[in-house]
């Protein structure tokens, strides 16, 4: 643990650090960013979703602008969260997203905490909330891209990822207790993989132009740790287009595979408070996902704006098995208050409907 949090602050110093990894030439230093101040934000916060109750903790931002003219919007960033809840679920996560020698390398680089008491509803796209059982995971997770600029906005890169999880309280006579589901008692994963990255964003916290393209390819291998043999294929698309002098439309579709003796910990979930609102995030999860949102957002005045969204999904054990039959579908609407005039930290409130019924998220900057 020791290792691990001083690899952290080693992220932190190098976010401080206007400089670069490596000694570079006259072509190079030439580029350097045009705006090397940093933006700081930090704010206790509080939130609300079905899976936490009401939230309380800390939050910190902290960002840079490579280039203030570029319409790209590359930019620094630093997030961190510590989160207590109702549920008595402890949460922390920290990322980092870091440019060097101009925009030439992208570091990329999330690490969290979780002790989490959650509810389990079985696999599949016909749980239902009558088989619910109470189990905590216990997590700790680490991952990190080092991509490099193939072409203009497109970048490719290793990625590696490990994680140990546990699984605690575990409701007698249940589903986990009964032995038959991987990760029944927890699992180590460590996997690594590439990453291919196209993000042409004019801001990475409240974007009006520009998309991001993500693609991951990950194995985890029990030669390199894991206790199971699987791999993960992701792929998200973001997109955001301005409509009028204000509004935004945004975009947002995913795809997630799997293949091989997958643990339940690392399956997807359909729903939570970025997709597919409406839902309890675990109610309906296996080992493929696919999911498309829409949103409108819309400035209210210099403090307040709206959003109305939409979205469709759906969960199966294999990709040909996505036949529309289980799709479930959520929309609903929100507000977002921006806390302090210089600064890009937002509060934003969403209310889902789904077939299950009415969802409450409080939460902080935009869900996607």
């Amino acid at each position: 643990m020791q290792i691990i949090q001083a690899i952290w602050i080693g992220m932190l110093l190098l976010f401080l650090n206007p400089g670069t990894l490596w000694a570079v030439d006259g072509e190079t230093a030439a580029a350097e960013p045009v705006d090397s101040e940093i933006h700081w934000g930090a704010s206790p916060i509080f939130f609300s979703t079905p899976e936490t109750g009401m939230a309380i903790g800390g939050y910190i931002m902290g960002y840079r602008s490579l280039d203030p003219d570029s319409p790209a919007g590359k930019q620094d960033s630093f997030d961190g969260m510590l989160i207590y809840t109702k549920e008595e679920q402890i949460i922390c996560n920290l990322s980092l997203k870091k440019y060097f020698q101009g925009d030439r390398y992208l570091l990329m680089a999330k690490g969290g905490y979780l002790d989490f008491p959650s509810k389990f509803y079985g696999i599949g796209s016909d749980a239902d909330e009558d088989m619910e059982e109470d189990y905590t995971l216990l997590g700790r997770s680490y991952s990190a891209s080092f991509l490099y600029k193939m072409v203009p906005d497109f970048y490719l890169g290793p990625f590696v990822s490990y994680g140990v999880f546990d699984v605690k309280d575990r409701t007698a006579g249940g589903q986990l207790a009964a032995g038959n589901i991987i990760g029944w008692d927890g699992t180590t994963v460590a996997g690594a993989g590439f990453q291919l990255l196209r993000d042409t964003r004019d801001d990475n916290y409240m974007p009006r132009n520009g998309s991001v393209f993500n693609a991951q390819a990950i194995s985890y291998r029990q030669k390199w740790g894991s206790d199971e043999d699987f791999s993960q294929y992701g792929v998200t698309y973001k997109c955001f287009w301005p409509v009028g002098q204000t509004g935004t439309f945004a975009l947002m579709s995913l795809v997630l595979f799997n293949d091989g003796t997958v643990p339940f910990e690392m399956m997807p979930c359909l729903g939570g408070e970025t997709i597919m609102r409406g839902y309890y995030s675990g109610l309906y999860r296996d080992r493929d996902y696919a999911a498309l949102q829409g949103e409108y957002r819309y400035v209210i005045n210099s403090r307040i704006s709206g959003v109305y969204f939409a979205s469709l999904g759906e969960v199966a054990p294999e990709s040909r098995q996505f036949n529309g039959e289980n799709i479930k579908a959520a929309a609903g609407f929100g507000f977002r208050f921006q806390l302090y005039p210089k600064q890009k930290l937002r509060l934003r409130l969403d209310i889902g409907v789904s077939e299950d019924g009415f969802a409450t998220y409080i939460n902080f900057m935009e869900a996607f």
